[in-house]
């Protein structure tokens, strides 16, 4: 079992309902947002220990909030997801910081075992 909090952001809501249940399974302190912008209120009122967040959202680019947390010094950790998958956006999603860059669909326990490294770091 893990112990900490997450910040899950997709517009999916079936996915961030799943992404929320697995979480909360392991251990951890589940909060989530359905955009950028309600991603953005969620770190305003607290930093997680993680960020678990898709690529493409219909509010703005995961890339720039990815951005925004790191520049953060003591930001939270950041896994990158994305159903778009191309070797440049993952690329382009480590230069800016990303702990990880998962592809949808991932296989969960892959994805367990990425939210528990990024954890442990």
């Amino acid at each position: 079992m893990l112990s900490g909090s997450i910040l899950i952001v997709d517009d999916e809501a079936s996915l961030l309902d799943f992404l929320s249940v697995l979480c909360t399974g392991e251990g951890l302190s589940v909060t989530t947002a359905r955009s950028v912008r309600e991603a953005r209120e969620q770190l305003a009122e607290r930093t997680p220990d993680l960020v678990l967040c898709d690529m493409l959202m219909p509010d703005g680019n995961g890339l720039d909030l990815l951005r925004e947390i790191r520049a953060v010094e003591s930001g939270p950790a950041v896994i990158m997801m994305t159903a778009y998958t191309s070797t440049r956006s993952a690329i382009e999603a480590m230069k800016a910081g990303a702990y990880d860059y998962v592809p949808k669909p991932f296989d969960v326990d892959e994805l367990k075992v990425v939210i528990h490294r990024a954890l442990e770091k």
